[in-house]
Parts: structure tokens; C-alpha cells; sequence
């Protein structure tokens, strides 16, 4: 009994020892790293933007092949989505208009995607930096494959997508999305981006990297519930603004176990050959 007790104190005195912050030169390497994964997204919208635009025919007509697997397959419900939340409701006594709807989820769009995404690899690079390579490197493949996605099966966004039919009627989408961008200007000039790279989601593949890394690693289970929630939420969000299809979103599901696979061999091999060395 004795021993117990030893072992169990002893395993508490190191769960309570004090995490190491990382010092200058690892928060530049860790800042550099992030750099250079997310320059992969922004390389496809400065080329694509400005060099090599995808061509919006080609996009348009794999939407509208894209809406045509979903209803055959019974989840085109991307337009009841919206008109759902344009409409006035009560939630916990607080009326909640389209605008307000189109505010959050805006907000969610374009705020969470990178400063949610920081602050949990921030966390993850001092909590647990033993895991930290595996999440980058998710992340990377994600991202090289999304860009790959995007070449290979160009893709219009439900806001942009013309010519839908819904319940036997013309449909067009309201773009939210729209006023939030600046119709693509900045300090007056033209910046460009690739406006049909829908297929894979990177916000939802994004979210779902996150949330899998916090079920798995906090140790709260109000975290880990939030980490369940969050993909949802985000996949939500996309829809309602009209950025993505449904199946964008399970594009981002395939695209994150793919990247998750090559990143935990990879990672496998490595530390393989460090403790063989």
C-alpha cells in the first residue's frame, strides 16, 4: 500500500512540474515554420490571382456537377441552410436577424480560421511541443494537397455559382462574403486571389487538424468538448456564407486523414532512425 501511495504521489509531483517557455530563438523557428505553411495557401492566390486565373467556366461546371452528385446522394441542403437563418429567430429570449447571422458567422470565417489555428499550435508548441512536428506537418500536407485540389478541380463557391435550381425554382445564393472582402481591393489596389478554390475547405480541414489536436491533448474535458464542436461550427459557417458546398467540407475530411497518414509515417520514420542512430 505503501508503494501505491509513492508511486501516485510521485506521478503527481510530475504532472505539476513546471512547463519550460520557449525561449527567443524557438519562438522565431516556431514563427518561421508557421510562415512557411501558410505561404503555401497564399502562393495559390498570388499566382492563381494574378499570373494563372483558373477559368471560371471550367469552375461553374464542376459546381454545378458538384450540386448534382449532392442531390442525387439526397444532401443538397446548402439552400435551406440559408433561408432557414434568414429568417428572424429567438435564441435563449435574444432575437437573432440575418444580419446578425451573417456578423457571426463572417466573424467566424474569417477570424477563427487563423487565429484560432495560432493559438492552438501556439499551445501545442509549449504544452506539448512533442507534438507540435506531427500538427505542422499535418497542416503542410493539408495544405499541399487543398493547393493540388484546387488546380486539378476548380471549383465555384455556392456564392458564386449561377444557374441552381431548388425545389423546381431558380436559386441564387446571397454572397455575405462580399462586403468583407472589398471586392478583392486594398489601399486602392487590386489584389488577387483565387476565387475558386473551394475543393478541398481549408477552413474546415483546418478546424478539424485543431479540434482532433485538442480532444487528444487536453486535459480538460470542456476543451475536448469544444475541440468536438469546433469542426462543426466552422463547417456551419462556411455554409451559411455561401463559401462552400457540403461536400467541400468532406473533401477537407479525406484531404486531413491523407495528410494525417504521410505526417505520422513520416514522423514514425524519424524518430525510427533517431533512436536507431
Amino acid at each position: 500500500m505503501d508503494h501505491v501511495i509513492e508511486r501516485e504521489r510521485m506521478g503527481h509531483h510530475r504532472s505539476a512540474r513546471p512547463i519550460r517557455w520557449p525561449s527567443r530563438h524557438e519562438w522565431l523557428a516556431f514563427a518561421v515554420q508557421v510562415v512557411l505553411v501558410g505561404m503555401v495557401q497564399l502562393a495559390d492566390d498570388v499566382i492563381r490571382g494574378n499570373f494563372l486565373p483558373p477559368s471560371a467556366g471550367e469552375a461553374l461546371r464542376n459546381a454545378h456537377t458538384l450540386v448534382r452528385f449532392e442531390i442525387a446522394h439526397g444532401f443538397f441542403v446548402e439552400p435551406g441552410v440559408q433561408q432557414f437563418f434568414q429568417q428572424s429567430h429567438h435564441l435563449f429570449g435574444v432575437l437573432l436577424t440575418w444580419s446578425d447571422v451573417e456578423d457571426i458567422a463572417d466573424s467566424m470565417y474569417a477570424a477563427c480560421h487563423i487565429g484560432v489555428t495560432l493559438l492552438v499550435v501556439a499551445w501545442i508548441f509549449v504544452r506539448h511541443r512533442q507534438y507540435f512536428p506531427l500538427v505542422r506537418n499535418t497542416v503542410l500536407f493539408v495544405n499541399l494537397l487543398a493547393l493540388a485540389g484546387y488546380q486539378i478541380f476548380p471549383l465555384a463557391p455556392p456564392r458564386l455559382t449561377t444557374g441552381l435550381v431548388w425545389h423546381g425554382r431558380p436559386f441564387r445564393f446571397d454572397d455575405t462574403i462580399r462586403p468583407l472582402i472589398g471586392v478583392g481591393k486594398l489601399h486602392g489596389t487590386t489584389i488577387g486571389y483565387n476565387p475558386f478554390s473551394a475543393m478541398p475547405s481549408l477552413h474546415v480541414a483546418w478546424a478539424l487538424v485543431v479540434g482532433a489536436a485538442v480532444i487528444f491533448l487536453a486535459s480538460s474535458w470542456l476543451l475536448r468538448c469544444l475541440g468536438v464542436l469546433y469542426p462543426f461550427i466552422i463547417t456551419w459557417a462556411t455554409v451559411v456564407t455561401a463559401n462552400h458546398y457540403v461536400m467541400d467540407a468532406i473533401g477537407a475530411a479525406i484531404a486531413v486523414l491523407i495528410a494525417a497518414a504521410a505526417a505520422g509515417s513520416l514522423e514514425w520514420r524519424w524518430r525510427h532512425a533517431h533512436a536507431w542512430r
